[in-house]
């Protein structure tokens, strides 16, 4: 039992409506807040990143500290996969976070149904176990390993980002456009007005004075 996801899922709201939910909080949010305001953008390249997570303390990790080297290589193949930048709200950098931060940031899990995501799924005995069960899991004692102490996490390449920028590239060309269509507009514009000059002056030269 992951105990990020545990305290921060909907199955342990202690009560909820059709418009609001009393759960724990999720102290990750905090972290995620901290990183938002110094990057101010939705993406960051894996340096800057590595650069303020090792900087970042919880209630269980003390800062500063230094990240094993998996976790920069995990890093910096997520912004390969993303144009050199990493998204902040996406589910591998969210999975990144959660091994850097394992009791404050839960692993994100990719819910095939969504009705897992409300409490109503899990009462009603969905949720139960056996004795028998209750005591064989009771026996197993697995301790929560440390980021600095695991060699092989348990990661998984599944992406989702929820709300994904524009590429920087077409966003380049699009501006260029914008500016040569302007700029056209513009000679159009000085053309116009210079044939309305020539036509005025041709106008007042062809004219003739009368001798009274």
């Amino acid at each position: 039992v992951r105990i990020a996801n545990y305290m921060t899922g909907p199955s342990n709201c202690i009560a909820s409506s059709s418009y609001y939910s009393v759960c724990c909080l999720n102290e990750c949010e905090v972290l995620m807040n901290e990183l938002e305001s110094h990057v101010l953008a939705p993406s960051a390249s894996p340096q800057r990143l590595l650069g303020l997570a090792q900087n970042l303390s919880s209630a269980t990790v003390d800062a500063p500290r230094q990240l094993p080297v998996v976790m920069e290589e995990k890093l910096h193949a997520i912004a390969a996969r993303h144009g050199g930048e990493v998204p902040l709200h996406g589910r591998l950098f969210a999975q990144w976070m959660h091994h850097a931060f394992p009791n404050e940031c839960p692993y994100p899990h990719i819910a095939e149904d969504q009705a897992v995501l409300v409490p109503d799924h899990w009462q009603n005995g969905k949720a139960t176990v056996s004795t028998i069960e209750r005591a064989e899991l009771a026996e197993v004692h697995t301790p929560v390993l440390l980021v600095e102490d695991a060699q092989n996490l348990s990661w998984s390449e599944e992406e989702l980002v929820v709300v994904k920028e524009q590429p920087k590239l077409a966003s380049g060309k699009v501006r260029l456009l914008m500016q040569f269509a302007l700029l056209l507009g513009l000679l159009h514009t000085i053309l116009r007005s210079c044939k309305m000059m020539t036509f005025q002056e041709k106008g007042k030269a062809g004219r003739t004075e009368l001798p009274f």
